[in-house]
């Protein structure tokens, strides 16, 4: 079973199988496996309320089992500035 979330229509679909994805199909979705591990980490992008920041961050959700690794604890900026703080989780490696 696959999940396919549109955050830009704010739906989500089921499917049996998932043989392929596009970006071109829908630049908005998200699409996982519906049994798929949580992630252990959580990518944030931003500043906070009134100000703007291209601050990006890996945060993890258990640092003692899931450590975030040396080499993704300095990222690179967003590119753009962004009022308050967005954030999605990441599957671990």
């Amino acid at each position: 079973m696959f999940v396919t979330y549109d955050y830009a229509a704010g739906k989500c679909a089921g499917f049996k199988t998932c043989e392929q994805t596009s970006s071109e199909l829908c630049a908005t979705c998200v699409s996982r496996q519906k049994n798929c591990p949580s992630a252990p980490w959580v990518m944030a992008v931003g500043g906070y309320y009134r100000y703007r920041r291209n601050t990006t961050e890996l945060v993890s959700l258990d640092p003692v089992r899931h450590p975030v690794p040396e080499c993704l604890k300095t990222l690179q900026p967003y590119p753009y500035g962004v009022n308050s703080a967005n954030g999605g989780t990441v599957r671990g490696v």
